[in-house]
């Protein structure tokens, strides 16, 4: 398992408290029919702003790994707005880490399976506006 490095753990940190429990940053979660909980489904994340779109690889176990989720997600369970809020927060930290998406896909794709993860607009760091949805 790929372990997150000191400064990403560090910024982990920034950004889950500063998001981590609020619950507002998660409005919408869908779960689409048919789609079970594995390595190959797809997370998604939006923020209203600009409309810049970035499209980075999240690396799952790393998330749990990092952020100490207890207990697990129960991914049946529509009360997990914290855990996902919290997972946005390590995808948003992975991205400030590397220059480029091009770079980060090196670095994880290295380390096994990954989730994608669609970000908009970056740069607004508020995570009050963020839906987040599965598929």
């Amino acid at each position: 398992m790929f372990m997150a490095s000191q400064k990403l753990k560090k910024r982990l940190n920034e950004l889950v408290e500063m998001c981590g429990s609020d619950r507002r940053a998660v409005r919408h979660i869908k779960r689409v029919k048919g789609a079970a909980p594995s390595h190959s489904n797809i997370h998604r994340a939006r923020m209203e702003g600009t409309g810049t779109d970035y499209t980075i690889l999240c690396y799952i176990q790393d998330i749990e790994a990092s952020l100490s989720v207890e207990p697990p997600v129960d991914w049946q369970n529509p009360k997990w707005c914290e855990a996902l809020s919290k997972r946005t927060a390590i995808c948003l930290a992975y991205y400030a880490l590397f220059e480029s998406k091009a770079e980060l896909r090196k670095e994880l794709n290295t380390h096994g399976s990954v989730r994608l993860l669609k970000i908009r607009n970056f740069g607004k760091r508020s995570l009050d506006e963020i839906t987040l949805w599965l598929s």
